[in-house]
Protein backbone atom coordinates (compact mmCIF):
# COMPACT_ATOMS: atom_id res chain seq x y z
CA UNK A 1 0.00 0.00 0.00
CA UNK A 2 2.94 2.37 1.31
CA UNK A 3 4.67 1.46 -1.97
CA UNK A 4 1.67 2.27 -4.48
CA UNK A 5 1.33 5.69 -2.86
CA UNK A 6 4.65 6.89 -3.05
CA UNK A 7 4.55 5.55 -6.74
CA UNK A 8 0.98 7.94 -6.99
CA UNK A 9 2.87 10.96 -4.90
CA UNK A 10 5.95 10.74 -7.87
CA UNK A 11 3.63 10.46 -10.44
CA UNK A 12 1.89 13.44 -9.55
CA UNK A 13 5.07 15.52 -8.78
CA UNK A 14 6.50 14.39 -12.03
CA UNK A 15 3.64 15.80 -13.97
CA UNK A 16 3.83 18.76 -11.88
CA UNK A 17 7.12 19.07 -13.65
CA UNK A 18 6.30 17.40 -17.51
CA UNK A 19 3.33 20.22 -17.20
CA UNK A 20 6.38 23.13 -16.06
CA UNK A 21 8.30 21.69 -18.89
CA UNK A 22 6.09 21.32 -21.35
CA UNK A 23 4.73 24.92 -20.88
CA UNK A 24 8.11 26.50 -21.01
CA UNK A 25 8.34 25.08 -24.39
CA UNK A 26 5.40 26.00 -25.36
CA UNK A 27 5.61 29.62 -24.56
CA UNK A 28 9.17 29.55 -26.49
CA UNK A 29 7.34 27.43 -29.36
CA UNK A 30 4.54 30.11 -30.09
CA UNK A 31 6.60 33.42 -29.68
CA UNK A 32 8.68 31.74 -31.79
CA UNK A 33 5.56 31.26 -34.43
CA UNK A 34 4.23 34.22 -34.04
CA UNK A 35 7.66 35.58 -34.77
CA UNK A 36 8.61 34.14 -38.03
CA UNK A 37 4.71 34.77 -39.34
CA UNK A 38 5.55 37.52 -39.22
CA UNK A 39 8.23 37.60 -40.78
CA UNK A 40 6.80 36.10 -43.90
CA UNK A 41 3.98 38.22 -43.72
CA UNK A 42 7.01 41.40 -43.49
CA UNK A 43 8.83 39.74 -46.61
CA UNK A 44 6.18 37.81 -49.28
CA UNK A 45 9.38 36.54 -50.82
CA UNK A 46 10.13 34.27 -48.49
CA UNK A 47 7.97 31.82 -49.47
CA UNK A 48 9.96 31.15 -52.14
CA UNK A 49 12.44 29.17 -50.07
CA UNK A 50 9.39 26.41 -49.72
CA UNK A 51 11.20 23.64 -51.38
CA UNK A 52 14.46 24.89 -50.21
CA UNK A 53 13.59 24.24 -46.65
CA UNK A 54 11.65 20.81 -47.71
CA UNK A 55 15.06 19.98 -48.91
CA UNK A 56 16.43 20.70 -45.16
CA UNK A 57 13.84 19.42 -43.07
CA UNK A 58 13.87 15.94 -45.43
CA UNK A 59 17.93 15.68 -44.80
CA UNK A 60 18.07 16.16 -41.36
CA UNK A 61 15.10 13.82 -40.69
CA UNK A 62 17.12 11.48 -42.89
CA UNK A 63 20.10 11.66 -40.77
CA UNK A 64 18.83 11.97 -37.30
CA UNK A 65 16.28 9.60 -37.18
CA UNK A 66 13.31 7.45 -38.73
CA UNK A 67 11.33 8.05 -35.76
CA UNK A 68 11.36 11.73 -36.02
CA UNK A 69 9.45 11.85 -38.66
CA UNK A 70 6.47 10.05 -37.34
CA UNK A 71 5.52 12.57 -35.35
CA UNK A 72 2.59 12.48 -33.31
CA UNK A 73 1.70 9.80 -34.07
CA UNK A 74 4.96 8.01 -31.90
CA UNK A 75 4.27 10.09 -28.99
CA UNK A 76 0.49 8.85 -29.08
CA UNK A 77 1.80 5.16 -29.91
CA UNK A 78 4.09 5.53 -26.69
CA UNK A 79 1.29 6.65 -24.66
CA UNK A 80 -1.31 3.94 -25.61
CA UNK A 81 1.53 0.78 -25.62
CA UNK A 82 3.94 2.30 -23.30
CA UNK A 83 7.64 3.18 -23.20
CA UNK A 84 9.81 5.95 -23.20
CA UNK A 85 11.94 5.57 -25.77
CA UNK A 86 11.22 8.56 -28.19
CA UNK A 87 14.46 9.53 -29.87
CA UNK A 88 16.07 12.49 -28.33
CA UNK A 89 16.29 14.38 -31.73
CA UNK A 90 12.08 14.34 -32.20
CA UNK A 91 12.20 17.53 -29.64
CA UNK A 92 14.35 19.58 -31.38
CA UNK A 93 13.60 18.44 -34.94
CA UNK A 94 9.74 19.79 -34.61
CA UNK A 95 10.26 23.06 -32.41
CA UNK A 96 13.08 24.34 -35.57
CA UNK A 97 11.40 22.37 -38.58
CA UNK A 98 7.90 24.16 -37.48
CA UNK A 99 9.18 27.56 -37.41
CA UNK A 100 11.14 26.87 -41.05
CA UNK A 101 8.01 25.32 -42.25
CA UNK A 102 6.16 28.85 -41.14
CA UNK A 103 8.37 31.02 -42.12
CA UNK A 104 8.20 29.73 -45.56
CA UNK A 105 4.38 29.45 -45.50
CA UNK A 106 4.04 25.68 -45.16
CA UNK A 107 0.52 25.52 -44.70
CA UNK A 108 0.60 23.16 -41.33
CA UNK A 109 -0.32 23.34 -37.88
CA UNK A 110 1.05 24.00 -34.39
CA UNK A 111 -0.19 21.16 -31.96
CA UNK A 112 2.02 18.19 -33.41
CA UNK A 113 4.65 20.38 -32.40
CA UNK A 114 3.56 20.80 -28.68
CA UNK A 115 2.53 17.45 -28.66
CA UNK A 116 6.33 16.11 -29.29
CA UNK A 117 8.02 18.75 -27.69
CA UNK A 118 5.59 17.49 -24.58
CA UNK A 119 6.78 13.87 -25.15
CA UNK A 120 10.21 14.24 -26.25
CA UNK A 121 11.10 16.02 -22.93
CA UNK A 122 9.24 13.46 -21.14
CA UNK A 123 11.38 10.49 -21.07
CA UNK A 124 14.46 11.66 -18.80
CA UNK A 125 11.96 13.20 -16.98
CA UNK A 126 10.62 9.75 -16.13
CA UNK A 127 13.36 8.19 -15.22
CA UNK A 128 14.85 10.84 -13.08
CA UNK A 129 11.82 10.29 -11.21
CA UNK A 130 12.22 6.24 -11.31
CA UNK A 131 8.70 5.42 -12.54
CA UNK A 132 7.84 2.26 -13.45
CA UNK A 133 7.01 0.88 -16.72
CA UNK A 134 3.31 1.70 -16.05
CA UNK A 135 3.63 4.70 -14.86
CA UNK A 136 5.97 6.35 -17.36
CA UNK A 137 3.20 5.59 -19.85
CA UNK A 138 0.77 7.39 -17.53
CA UNK A 139 3.40 10.21 -17.42
CA UNK A 140 3.38 10.65 -21.04
CA UNK A 141 -0.25 10.78 -21.63
CA UNK A 142 -0.57 13.36 -19.02
CA UNK A 143 2.44 15.15 -21.33
CA UNK A 144 -0.04 15.17 -24.34
CA UNK A 145 -2.15 16.95 -22.63
CA UNK A 146 -0.07 19.89 -21.00
CA UNK A 147 1.27 20.11 -24.68
CA UNK A 148 -2.31 19.93 -26.51
CA UNK A 149 -3.23 22.32 -23.27
CA UNK A 150 -0.78 24.94 -23.02
CA UNK A 151 -0.13 25.54 -27.03
CA UNK A 152 -4.19 25.97 -27.50
CA UNK A 153 -4.88 27.52 -23.83
CA UNK A 154 -7.62 24.87 -23.18
CA UNK A 155 -6.22 22.79 -20.60
CA UNK A 156 -9.53 20.72 -20.15
CA UNK A 157 -9.79 20.27 -23.81
CA UNK A 158 -5.97 18.95 -23.15
CA UNK A 159 -6.60 16.00 -20.60
CA UNK A 160 -9.57 14.87 -22.31
CA UNK A 161 -7.79 14.68 -25.57
CA UNK A 162 -4.39 12.88 -23.87
CA UNK A 163 -7.31 10.07 -22.68
CA UNK A 164 -9.19 10.02 -26.30
CA UNK A 165 -6.00 9.34 -28.00
CA UNK A 166 -3.98 7.99 -25.67
CA UNK A 167 -5.71 6.07 -23.08
CA UNK A 168 -8.57 4.81 -24.95
CA UNK A 169 -11.17 6.77 -23.01
CA UNK A 170 -10.27 4.48 -19.96
CA UNK A 171 -10.70 6.65 -17.13
CA UNK A 172 -7.91 5.73 -14.37
CA UNK A 173 -8.43 8.22 -11.52
CA UNK A 174 -4.78 8.70 -10.86
CA UNK A 175 -3.79 8.98 -14.10
CA UNK A 176 -7.05 12.03 -14.57
CA UNK A 177 -5.80 13.49 -11.78
CA UNK A 178 -1.87 13.37 -13.17
CA UNK A 179 -2.87 14.51 -16.62
CA UNK A 180 -5.35 17.59 -14.93
CA UNK A 181 -2.06 18.81 -13.30
CA UNK A 182 0.27 18.98 -16.11
CA UNK A 183 -2.55 20.30 -18.54
CA UNK A 184 -3.11 23.26 -15.98
CA UNK A 185 0.52 23.63 -15.08
CA UNK A 186 1.44 23.63 -18.57
CA UNK A 187 -1.24 26.31 -19.41
CA UNK A 188 -0.70 28.49 -16.39
CA UNK A 189 3.17 28.74 -17.12
CA UNK A 190 2.10 30.23 -20.63
CA UNK A 191 0.02 32.60 -19.28
CA UNK A 192 2.71 33.66 -16.54
CA UNK A 193 4.95 34.02 -19.56
CA UNK A 194 3.22 36.18 -21.05
CA UNK A 195 1.50 34.74 -24.23
CA UNK A 196 -1.76 35.58 -24.94
CA UNK A 197 -3.79 32.68 -26.47
CA UNK A 198 -6.67 34.43 -28.75
CA UNK A 199 -9.91 35.56 -27.27
CA UNK A 200 -13.29 33.55 -28.81
CA UNK A 201 -16.99 35.46 -28.78
CA UNK A 202 -19.67 33.15 -25.93
CA UNK A 203 -21.92 31.62 -28.33
CA UNK A 204 -25.41 30.56 -28.08
CA UNK A 205 -27.29 28.38 -30.21
CA UNK A 206 -30.91 28.89 -30.60
CA UNK A 207 -32.75 24.52 -29.47
CA UNK A 208 -35.44 24.54 -32.04
CA UNK A 209 -35.94 21.20 -34.24
CA UNK A 210 -34.74 23.06 -37.12
CA UNK A 211 -31.35 24.65 -35.63
CA UNK A 212 -31.19 20.77 -34.63
CA UNK A 213 -31.27 19.58 -38.07
CA UNK A 214 -28.91 22.49 -39.32
CA UNK A 215 -26.58 21.30 -37.06
CA UNK A 216 -27.07 17.62 -38.29
CA UNK A 217 -25.70 18.87 -41.58
CA UNK A 218 -23.14 21.03 -40.42
CA UNK A 219 -21.73 17.71 -38.57
CA UNK A 220 -22.30 16.56 -41.75
CA UNK A 221 -20.56 18.47 -43.78
CA UNK A 222 -17.72 18.75 -41.20
CA UNK A 223 -17.52 14.74 -41.19
CA UNK A 224 -16.72 14.97 -44.44
CA UNK A 225 -14.24 17.63 -45.02
CA UNK A 226 -12.51 15.56 -41.86
CA UNK A 227 -12.62 12.06 -44.24
CA UNK A 228 -11.20 13.69 -47.28
CA UNK A 229 -8.43 15.38 -45.22
CA UNK A 230 -7.22 12.12 -44.10
CA UNK A 231 -7.96 10.55 -47.30
CA UNK A 232 -5.78 13.30 -49.12
CA UNK A 233 -2.97 12.90 -46.89
CA UNK A 234 -2.82 9.32 -47.69
CA UNK A 235 -2.87 9.46 -50.68
CA UNK A 236 -0.19 12.30 -51.15
CA UNK A 237 2.07 9.70 -48.64
CA UNK A 238 1.29 7.64 -51.66
CA UNK A 239 2.23 9.33 -54.85
CA UNK A 240 5.14 10.66 -53.12
CA UNK A 241 6.20 7.11 -52.38
CA UNK A 242 5.59 5.85 -55.58
CA UNK A 243 7.55 8.40 -57.71
CA UNK A 244 9.97 10.19 -54.74
CA UNK A 245 12.37 7.26 -53.72
CA UNK A 246 14.18 9.16 -51.63
CA UNK A 247 12.21 10.32 -48.51
CA UNK A 248 14.65 13.35 -48.06
CA UNK A 249 12.88 14.88 -51.39
CA UNK A 250 9.80 14.74 -50.96
CA UNK A 251 8.88 17.93 -48.88
CA UNK A 252 10.80 19.44 -52.27
CA UNK A 253 8.18 18.21 -54.30
CA UNK A 254 5.56 19.11 -51.74
CA UNK A 255 6.68 22.52 -51.26
CA UNK A 256 6.66 23.28 -55.22
CA UNK A 257 3.35 22.05 -55.46
CA UNK A 258 2.08 24.58 -52.63
CA UNK A 259 4.59 27.16 -53.90
CA UNK A 260 2.54 26.72 -57.13
CA UNK A 261 -0.79 27.19 -55.59
CA UNK A 262 0.50 29.93 -53.80
CA UNK A 263 0.37 31.82 -56.69
CA UNK A 264 -2.82 31.08 -57.64
CA UNK A 265 -4.50 31.00 -54.59
CA UNK A 266 -2.54 33.96 -53.11
CA UNK A 267 -1.23 33.64 -49.36
CA UNK A 268 -3.95 33.48 -47.23
CA UNK A 269 -4.01 30.05 -47.01
CA UNK A 270 -0.20 29.74 -46.45
CA UNK A 271 0.71 29.24 -42.99
CA UNK A 272 -1.86 28.75 -39.88
CA UNK A 273 -4.95 30.93 -41.84
CA UNK A 274 -6.16 31.95 -38.74
CA UNK A 275 -7.58 35.05 -40.16
CA UNK A 276 -10.02 33.04 -42.66
CA UNK A 277 -10.89 31.27 -39.24
CA UNK A 278 -11.60 34.65 -37.63
CA UNK A 279 -13.71 35.46 -40.69
CA UNK A 280 -15.76 33.03 -40.59
CA UNK A 281 -16.25 33.50 -36.83
CA UNK A 282 -17.44 36.87 -37.12
CA UNK A 283 -20.08 35.92 -39.66
CA UNK A 284 -18.43 37.50 -42.24
CA UNK A 285 -18.61 36.20 -45.91
CA UNK A 286 -15.91 33.52 -47.62
CA UNK A 287 -15.13 32.07 -50.71
CA UNK A 288 -17.03 28.44 -50.75
CA UNK A 289 -13.66 27.08 -51.87
CA UNK A 290 -11.75 28.08 -48.84
CA UNK A 291 -12.36 24.82 -47.04
CA UNK A 292 -10.87 22.71 -50.14
CA UNK A 293 -8.18 25.10 -50.64
CA UNK A 294 -6.67 24.82 -47.42
CA UNK A 295 -7.59 20.78 -46.79
CA UNK A 296 -5.47 20.61 -50.02
CA UNK A 297 -2.53 22.56 -49.06
CA UNK A 298 -2.74 20.90 -45.74
CA UNK A 299 -2.81 17.48 -46.94
CA UNK A 300 -0.11 18.15 -49.37
CA UNK A 301 2.70 20.23 -46.43
CA UNK A 302 1.78 17.59 -43.79
CA UNK A 303 1.75 14.63 -46.49
CA UNK A 304 5.10 15.43 -47.62
CA UNK A 305 6.95 15.22 -44.89
CA UNK A 306 6.84 19.03 -43.63
CA UNK A 307 6.44 19.32 -39.69
CA UNK A 308 4.07 20.61 -37.15
CA UNK A 309 0.60 18.88 -37.28
CA UNK A 310 -2.86 19.61 -38.98
CA UNK A 311 -5.29 20.51 -35.91
CA UNK A 312 -5.19 24.65 -36.28
CA UNK A 313 -6.03 24.40 -40.06
CA UNK A 314 -8.36 21.91 -39.43
CA UNK A 315 -10.05 24.80 -37.13
CA UNK A 316 -9.61 27.05 -40.81
CA UNK A 317 -11.29 24.07 -42.64
CA UNK A 318 -14.29 23.53 -39.98
CA UNK A 319 -15.38 26.46 -39.67
CA UNK A 320 -15.47 28.10 -43.46
CA UNK A 321 -17.21 24.80 -44.28
CA UNK A 322 -19.75 25.45 -41.59
CA UNK A 323 -20.07 29.17 -42.55
CA UNK A 324 -20.73 27.77 -46.21
CA UNK A 325 -23.42 25.07 -45.32
CA UNK A 326 -25.23 27.08 -42.62
CA UNK A 327 -27.37 29.80 -45.02
CA UNK A 328 -28.41 26.70 -46.91
CA UNK A 329 -29.73 25.34 -43.31
CA UNK A 330 -31.02 28.07 -42.06
CA UNK A 331 -29.24 28.49 -38.90
CA UNK A 332 -26.76 31.39 -37.48
CA UNK A 333 -23.36 31.18 -39.11
CA UNK A 334 -21.58 32.24 -36.36
CA UNK A 335 -22.78 29.25 -34.40
CA UNK A 336 -22.29 26.84 -37.19
CA UNK A 337 -18.40 28.29 -37.84
CA UNK A 338 -18.07 28.26 -33.64
CA UNK A 339 -18.95 24.13 -34.05
CA UNK A 340 -17.14 23.28 -37.20
CA UNK A 341 -13.73 24.89 -35.34
CA UNK A 342 -13.37 22.14 -33.02
CA UNK A 343 -15.90 19.52 -34.91
CA UNK A 344 -13.64 18.58 -37.86
CA UNK A 345 -10.45 18.53 -35.69
CA UNK A 346 -12.52 16.52 -33.84
CA UNK A 347 -13.36 14.25 -36.63
CA UNK A 348 -9.90 13.56 -37.86
CA UNK A 349 -8.48 12.66 -34.30
CA UNK A 350 -10.89 10.87 -33.25
CA UNK A 351 -12.22 12.56 -30.35
CA UNK A 352 -15.24 14.11 -30.04
CA UNK A 353 -15.34 14.51 -26.13
CA UNK A 354 -12.27 16.69 -26.80
CA UNK A 355 -14.05 18.97 -29.28
CA UNK A 356 -16.88 19.46 -26.96
CA UNK A 357 -14.72 20.46 -24.41
CA UNK A 358 -13.03 22.48 -26.81
CA UNK A 359 -16.38 24.05 -27.74
CA UNK A 360 -16.86 24.90 -23.89
CA UNK A 361 -13.36 26.54 -23.14
CA UNK A 362 -12.89 28.53 -25.77
CA UNK A 363 -16.74 29.62 -27.12
CA UNK A 364 -18.60 29.24 -23.95
CA UNK A 365 -20.34 26.88 -21.81
CA UNK A 366 -23.63 27.37 -23.84
CA UNK A 367 -22.00 26.63 -26.97
CA UNK A 368 -21.85 22.84 -25.43
CA UNK A 369 -25.33 21.63 -27.10
CA UNK A 370 -24.96 22.47 -30.25
CA UNK A 371 -21.14 21.19 -30.39
CA UNK A 372 -22.18 17.62 -29.17
CA UNK A 373 -24.14 17.33 -32.14
CA UNK A 374 -22.00 18.45 -34.23
CA UNK A 375 -18.75 17.05 -33.15
CA UNK A 376 -20.44 13.31 -32.58
CA UNK A 377 -22.13 13.35 -36.37
CA UNK A 378 -18.16 14.42 -37.69
CA UNK A 379 -17.22 11.72 -35.52
CA UNK A 380 -19.19 9.11 -36.79
CA UNK A 381 -19.03 9.93 -40.37
CA UNK A 382 -14.97 9.83 -40.25
CA UNK A 383 -14.52 7.13 -37.55
CA UNK A 384 -12.73 4.69 -39.07
CA UNK A 385 -9.62 6.98 -41.15
CA UNK A 386 -8.29 8.07 -37.74
CA UNK A 387 -5.31 10.32 -37.51
CA UNK A 388 -3.08 8.58 -35.17
CA UNK A 389 -2.14 5.80 -36.98
CA UNK A 390 -0.46 3.11 -34.96
CA UNK A 391 3.05 3.51 -35.70
CA UNK A 392 4.31 1.03 -38.55
CA UNK A 393 5.96 -2.60 -37.09
CA UNK A 394 9.20 -1.42 -37.98
CA UNK A 395 9.74 1.24 -35.22
CA UNK A 396 10.55 -1.14 -32.10
CA UNK A 397 8.91 -0.36 -28.91
CA UNK A 398 9.97 -0.92 -25.11
CA UNK A 399 8.49 -0.40 -22.25
CA UNK A 400 11.32 -1.31 -20.14
CA UNK A 401 14.75 0.72 -20.66
CA UNK A 402 17.97 -1.14 -21.97
CA UNK A 403 18.98 -0.97 -18.03
CA UNK A 404 16.24 -2.83 -17.12
CA UNK A 405 16.19 -5.52 -19.41
CA UNK A 406 19.79 -6.21 -18.65
CA UNK A 407 18.85 -6.74 -15.13
CA UNK A 408 15.75 -9.12 -15.79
Amino acid sequence: MCRRLLETVRLLVAAVVVGAVAGAASFVFLEGLDAVTSLRTEWAWLILGLPVVGLALGLLAERAASDVTGGTAVVVDRARRGGDDLPVALAPYALLGTWATHLVGGSAGREGTALQLAGGLTGPISRGFRLGPDRRRHLLVAAIAAGFGAVFGVPLAGTVFAFEVGEGRRVRPTVLLAALVAAFVGDGVVDLAGHDHASRAAVVAAGSPRTVVGLVVVGLACGIAALAYVLATRAVRRVQARLVRRAALRPVVGGVVVLGAAAVVGPAYLGLSLPLADAALAGAEVSAAAWLVKLVLTAVTVGSGFPGGEVTPLFVVGSTVAVVVAPLVGIDPVVAAACGFVATFAGVAGTPLAGVVMAGEVFGVRSVPAAVVVCAVAALVARRTPLYEPVAPAVEVSSTRPEDRRAG
